[in-house]
């Protein structure tokens, strides 16, 4: 299968970026203590790790948008809002099975204003239904405008984030338009851990925080002295269950945690059925 590799491996960077980013936290919630240099480097990734993501979903959006638009909001629904509404549903039961139970503000916030990790899925669905409504020379020039505005208002708004990442994928789909004529999709090559992740990287966002918390509890039980070994597995185990889950999808029922199940998904980049999303990153 062809890929842009590029574009696999910056997504999986900043997806990595994102797990070191929930490790650090729940490490520190757990334990107690802080890791300084991992902090640091979190602090530095910090203006270009989801700004990174958005950008990337909108390189390809033209192309996208080129489908008929029923076929283009099937593949928005059966691949971010499904995943979305499944792990939302598994995170929801988990956080409450956590804290003894949650209110109603907290169900509703999910469906206009999510405080839970998998608010990207659902910031990216808007972004994809927006877009449909925009004419091509408004998505030129919205990206820098809705970034101006965002970058003006006051950050703490509750519209800001969505409205500078809103920004980053218009940005995102002007570039691709730019650049097109030299993406040049190549072979996926052997051991690509980069790339792996970014061809997988709703897998791996979906999955990541529910194993990571789960590993912090789990070592602070048990006593695990050290910040720093506890931050190593915050980080190691939920990647090699990402990478588990990616090799499971072959099963339809586990495929169905990331994907509407349908006969018309589209075909794995480098593995089995559903293993990756389509060049386009997210969705069909």
């Amino acid at each position: 299968m062809l890929r842009l590799l590029w574009m696999d491996r910056l997504r999986g960077a900043a997806m990595i970026a994102v797990v070191v980013l929930h490790a650090e936290l729940s490490v520190r919630a757990a334990s107690g203590h802080d890791l300084p240099l991992v902090h640091a480097v979190n602090g530095l990734l910090a203006p270009y790790r989801m700004p990174l993501l958005v950008a990337l979903s909108g390189v390809l959006l033209t192309p996208a948008l080129a489908k008929p638009w029923r076929s283009y909001l099937r593949g928005k629904v059966r691949a971010l809002l499904w995943p979305y509404l499944v792990w939302v549903t598994l995170d929801t039961a988990y956080v409450a099975a956590r804290a003894g139970g949650l209110g109603w503000d907290y169900v509703a916030h999910l469906a206009y204003d999510p405080k839970t990790y998998l608010w990207f899925l659902a910031y990216l669905f808007v972004f994809y239904v927006v877009s449909l409504a925009l004419p091509s020379w408004l998505r030129i020039a919205g990206g820098p405008l809705v970034l101006a505005l965002a970058w003006q208002a006051d950050p703490t708004a509750d519209w800001h984030k969505l409205a500078w990442l809103l920004g980053w994928f218009l940005v995102g789909d002007t570039l691709g338009r730019v650049v097109r004529r030299w993406l040049r999709p190549a072979p996926v090559p052997p051991r690509d851990v980069l790339g792996f992740v970014g061809r997988n990287s709703l897998v791996f966002y979906v999955s990541h925080l529910i194993v990571i918390i789960f590993v912090t509890d789990l070592g602070a039980w048990l006593g695990v002295g050290s910040a720093a070994l506890l931050f190593v597995l915050a980080v190691a185990v939920p990647l090699v269950v990402g990478t588990m889950l990616v090799h499971a999808r072959g099963h339809s029922v586990v495929d169905a945690l990331f994907a509407w199940p349908s006969r018309t998904m589209l075909q794995p980049a480098d593995g089995p059925k559903g293993m990756a999303p389509s060049v386009t990153g997210y969705g069909a």
